[in-house]
């Protein structure tokens, strides 16, 4: 793989400029298949930390389930950036529980994807 040149690795500083730089002096084009074949090689590390962080999107849209019934059955003056809050979380906890799901097979489909080849 060619190193790209880049201004950051000369002045020994990184700027948004020299990641520009950098990042238009790639000469190589990557497929999706050898950009999953990088995720899944040498170790499942990163399945299984993909993997965790679906299952705590999972619990956060549980959570948000349950603070969003809260502040909906409270009474009484209550501050309003709770209200929101609330509002918020029984707004989104369905979809943010869905986001979850797919996070967590993630990486099933793609070690499906890599070993049959599409």
């Amino acid at each position: 793989m060619t190193q790209p040149f880049s201004l950051a690795r000369i002045s020994g500083t990184f700027s948004v400029p020299s990641f520009a730089v950098a990042s238009l002096c790639y000469t190589e084009v990557y497929n999706i298949t050898s950009i999953f074949d990088i995720i899944i090689s040498k170790s499942n590390a990163y399945m299984v930390a993909i993997t965790y962080f679906g299952l705590i999107v999972i619990v956060l849209g549980l959570a948000m389930f349950i603070i969003g019934i809260g502040t909906f059955t409270s009474r009484g003056e209550m501050n309003f950036i709770l209200k929101e809050f609330g509002e918020f979380s029984f707004s989104w906890w369905f979809q943010t529980i869905i986001i979850g799901i797919i996070i967590t097979l993630l990486p099933y489909l793609i070690k499906r994807v890599v070993k049959h080849g599409g």
